[in-house]
């Protein structure tokens, strides 16, 4: 089941990416840690199961922008792993 909340973060999502494709690689450097931070705020180590509840919004969001990202083939083989280590927590 999808909630409506889940449709807003995807289109939000899709909107980054869409903006990152038309930007320079420095600004999407940029983007690329705003959205890491989303995890390293309500990090934890903690498994997933057990995050807050106010973890969760932004985790899902920061996924799916990820996702977007890339889709279009925007993240840099260099930061693949800063990015990974975080999904692989979700």
């Amino acid at each position: 089941m999808m909630f409506k909340d889940t449709a807003v973060r995807w289109s939000a999502a899709k909107g980054v990416a869409r903006i990152a494709h038309r930007l320079p690689s420095s600004y999407v450097e940029q983007i690329l840690d705003n959205l890491l931070d989303f995890y390293a705020i309500y990090g934890s180590s903690a498994p997933p199961t057990e995050l807050p509840v106010t973890a969760e919004v932004p985790w899902h969001g920061a996924t799916l922008a990820f996702a977007e990202l890339a889709r279009k083939n925007l993240i840099p083989a260099r930061r693949l792993r800063d990015v990974m280590t975080w999904m692989s927590k979700v």
